[in-house]
């Protein structure tokens, strides 16, 4: 809008110095002829405007689809972040209950030895209070045995020694 006014009065000053700069009299142009003439330079203003706003286009909708696959980039980025802490977080408690029932599943086959084992590995974990009330209760499972199993052995010791 400014440029149109800025051409048109550039053009009127333009027509009043070539009308009054020269000591040649010429005859003043009329008002149709000074209103063809602003006319024509207000089309042309349009016209080059119009160029300039078609050579853009291509530049804006590039411009607008970078800040669309930036938008995206960046949304993916923080869901994927906030799905790995997700997994960060659930991965101990996953690890403790995957030993939780390979200690279930060995104590069920009576190997106590490797029920021990796994026990161990789970008492070095951060367990919830459902994760720590199962590992109490396969400890104690895995203790009642080794005390049977202790006597029984001691027994059969004993009986050994004594010629039963």
């Amino acid at each position: 809008m400014k440029l149109k006014y800025t051409v048109l009065g550039l053009t009127l000053g333009g027509l009043l110095a070539l009308t009054g700069g020269c000591s040649k009299s010429e005859p003043a142009p009329s008002a149709s002829e000074v209103d063809k003439t602003i006319k024509e330079e207000n089309a042309a203003v349009a016209k080059s405007a119009d160029k300039a706003a078609e050579a853009a286009k291509p530049v804006l909708q590039q411009a607008a689809d970078a800040v669309a696959k930036t938008t995206n980039v960046g949304a993916r980025m923080a869901v994927d972040t906030a799905a790995k802490m997700v997994d960060t977080t659930a991965k101990p408690e996953a690890q403790a209950q995957g030993l939780i029932d390979q200690t279930k599943t060995l104590v069920s086959q009576s190997n106590y030895q490797g029920a021990v084992d796994t026990l161990k590995k789970l008492s070095s974990m951060k367990l919830t209070p459902e994760q720590q009330t199962m590992v109490n209760d396969l400890k104690a499972q895995v203790q009642k045995y080794m005390a049977d199993h202790a006597t029984s052995e001691g027994t059969k010791a004993i009986g050994n020694l004594l010629g039963k």
